[in-house]
Order: C-alpha cells, then sequence, then structure tokens
C-alpha cells in the first residue's frame, strides 16, 4: 500500500564506499531502514525498498562519485518528481568549522559526522568511524575541527594482506589482545592491534594538546574495536543520518 504524499516523510540515504544504508522518517521517527551492497547498484536498492514511500525531501551523503549521484537523481525524479539535496562539506555550518583549507577534500561522511557530534556533545571529542577506511577526526568543544586520519578498516587491511602475499585463510577468527597460535588469528589480532594503535595514539596526543576528549566511535567495525580497547568509549550508530536530519531540518 502507498503511503500518503505528504510534507511529513523523508528520505536519508547514506551511500558509502561499501554499503548504502537508508532510513524513511515521519515527524524525524525512522519507520522503516535497510541497507545494501553498493556495488550492486542504487537503482536495484531503489526498486526493491522505496516504490511504497512517498517522501517530500531526500537527503543523500554520497562518498562514491558522480555517475552513481545522476543514477539517484534520475529515479527520485521519475519516481517523486522530487530533487534530491545531496549533503556538501562547507568551511563552517551548524556551529563547527572544518580545519581541510579546501573543506570540500574533507569526506563528507566525516563532514556529517563531526555536525552530529558537535549537537550530541558539545565537548572535545575524538570521532573514529570503523568502516570501509578507519577515519579519526578530533573536534573542540566549541566546534573547531582540528584535523584527522585515515587508514584502512579492518576488512580492506586483511584483503590487502591476502591479495598482496602468498597467505590464504578462508575464516578469521574473533580478534584476541594476544599473540596467536595460527596465521588466521595472526593477521586478525595484528589488524585489529594495528587499528588501536592509531587511536589510542590520536588519543594521547589530544589529551596533551588540551582537555582529553570523549571517544565515540560509530561504524560496522565499532564494536569489534571497542571491545579490544582499554580507553572508556561511547558508541553512536547512524552519526551520518544524524548529520543529515540536522542539514535537512536547518538545525543551527
Amino acid at each position: 500500500m502507498r503511503l500518503p504524499d505528504t510534507n511529513e516523510y523523508m528520505l536519508l540515504i547514506d551511500i558509502g564506499n561499501t554499503r548504502i544504508k537508508w532510513r524513511m522518517l515521519k515527524h524525524d521517527s525512522v519507520i522503516a531502514a535497510g541497507d545494501g551492497l553498493t556495488h550492486l547498484g542504487i537503482e536495484a536498492i531503489a526498486e526493491n525498498s522505496w516504490q511504497s514511500f512517498s517522501p517530500s525531501r531526500v537527503w543523500v551523503s554520497n562518498v562514491v562519485g558522480s555517475e552513481v549521484a545522476q543514477i539517484l537523481q534520475e529515479w527520485v525524479a521519475r519516481q517523486w518528481q522530487l530533487a534530491v539535496d545531496f549533503a556538501q562539506t562547507q568551511a563552517e555550518a551548524f556551529g563547527v568549522s572544518c580545519a581541510y583549507s579546501q573543506p570540500e577534500n574533507l569526506g563528507v561522511d566525516r563532514w556529517l559526522g563531526l555536525i552530529a557530534a558537535h549537537h550530541l556533545l558539545h565537548t572535545n571529542t575524538l570521532l573514529v568511524s570503523c568502516g570501509s577506511a578507519l577515519t579519526l577526526d578530533y573536534l573542540l568543544a566549541d566546534g573547531r575541527h582540528q584535523g584527522g586520519l585515515i587508514a584502512p578498516g579492518a576488512r580492506m587491511m586483511r584483503t590487502s594482506l591476502l591479495k598482496n602475499t602468498a597467505m590464504e585463510c578462508e575464516a578469521f577468527p574473533q580478534a584476541q589482545l594476544q599473540p596467536a597460535m595460527d596465521t588466521a588469528s595472526a593477521i586478525q589480532n595484528g589488524v585489529y592491534w594495528t587499528s588501536l594503535a592509531m587511536i589510542e595514539t590520536f588519543f594521547k596526543h589530544c589529551s596533551r594538546t588540551s582537555a582529553a576528549p570523549v571517544l565515540l566511535f560509530t561504524g560496522g567495525e565499532a564494536a569489534q574495536l571497542m571491545r579490544l580497547s582499554a580507553l572508556e568509549a561511547r558508541y553512536e550508530p547512524g552519526l551520518v543520518f544524524s548529520g543529515l536530519q540536522i542539514l535537512a531540518n536547518g538545525k543551527d
């Protein structure tokens, strides 16, 4: 059954390197959500998931380029006669200022995460996003972004290692903070120890330069890293969606 076409409904879409995630909102409450693999295509997800809805607005975070953006825009225009609002990184907006001299070079997903984190905490924050890439961003309580770091995420590190060596592993156990006695465990533990070392070193750097930040995790690998980390941390899923919602609602 097709939902009524009113201004109450809004579709938020997070197009990432690995997955496309979406949420349908009514009065800012999630009424439906889903995700699919990015390589399967945005149109397949649209046809399978959104046909029964009639949103009045569509807001998108897109990090994979113009081709998928064009396909989405055409589908939305054809289906709902709407234009898509694509979030863009800015020098300053919603209380957050970007550290990059060329703000457009900061991934929009990182930018939306920073906006959401600032509105959520209003304190020094080290934002750790654990997806295809592991990204760290330091944000002061007053909203000034202090820059960040980017490294391969756990899955990407494992894939790269196996692709470029003669090692073979079909399955990986849960990572542990101990030396491993088999190759699969050695890879898994090494991958997560590498990520933890980066996070903990950056946390120490932030703590030396100002008051110790709140460590805020988001993303698919967050639970595994938080389980292993000795640092106290907070988990907030869907920060990109929260940032999109702030933009869409114009909450400054």
